[in-house]
C-alpha cells in the first residue's frame, strides 16, 4: 500500500538489471534521487528527471550506437522518402487552387472553374508553384517517419 508519505520518503533506490543468461552476474548500482519539495524550481525537478532518465537508459541499454546504426536498412528511407514526396507532389495543384479559393472565394468559387481561371490568367506552371519545398519537405519526413523501425 502505497500513500504520499511514503513516496516523499523515498531517497534512494535499488536498481538491479536483469541478465538474459545465466553466467552473466548482475551487480546493483545505488542511485540518489533527491525527495520531492513543494516549492522546487523547475531546473531541478528536469535534473532530477534527466538523472533517473539516464540511470534507466545506462541499465537497460545493452546494444551500442554503433550495432544499431549497422541494422538499419537505407531502402526504407528511400522507399519512405520517394512514396511521401510523390504522394504530396501529385496533390500540389490541388492545394494551389484550394488555397485561392480559401483566399478569394467571390473570384473562385468551385473548383474546376477556378483551375481554368488560374491557368488562363496566370499560366499552366502556377498550378505547380511550391513543388519543390513540398518534395523536399515531405520527403524528408516520410525518409525520417517509414526509415526507422522497420525490419
Amino acid at each position: 500500500n502505497i500513500n504520499n508519505s511514503n513516496i516523499n520518503n523515498i531517497n534512494n533506490i535499488n536498481i538491479t538489471p536483469t541478465s538474459s543468461s545465466p553466467s552473466q552476474s548482475s551487480e546493483t548500482t545505488m542511485m540518489t534521487i533527491p525527495s520531492p519539495s513543494k516549492h522546487r524550481r523547475p531546473l531541478r525537478s528536469f535534473q532530477s528527471l534527466l538523472t533517473l532518465l539516464t540511470a534507466i537508459i545506462h541499465v537497460t541499454s545493452a546494444t551500442s550506437a554503433a550495432s544499431i546504426a549497422s541494422s538499419i536498412d537505407y531502402r526504407y528511407f528511400v522507399a519512405g522518402g520517394s512514396c511521401a514526396a510523390i504522394s504530396h507532389g501529385i496533390t500540389t495543384p490541388i492545394d494551389v487552387v484550394k488555397t485561392r479559393m480559401q483566399s478569394n472565394p467571390e473570384k473562385y468559387d468551385k473548383l474546376l472553374p477556378a483551375t481554368a481561371t488560374i491557368i488562363r490568367e496566370e499560366g499552366a506552371s502556377t498550378l505547380v508553384k511550391g513543388l519543390g519545398p513540398t518534395l523536399v519537405g515531405y520527403g524528408i519526413e516520410g525518409a525520417l517517419k517509414f526509415g526507422y523501425g522497420i525490419e
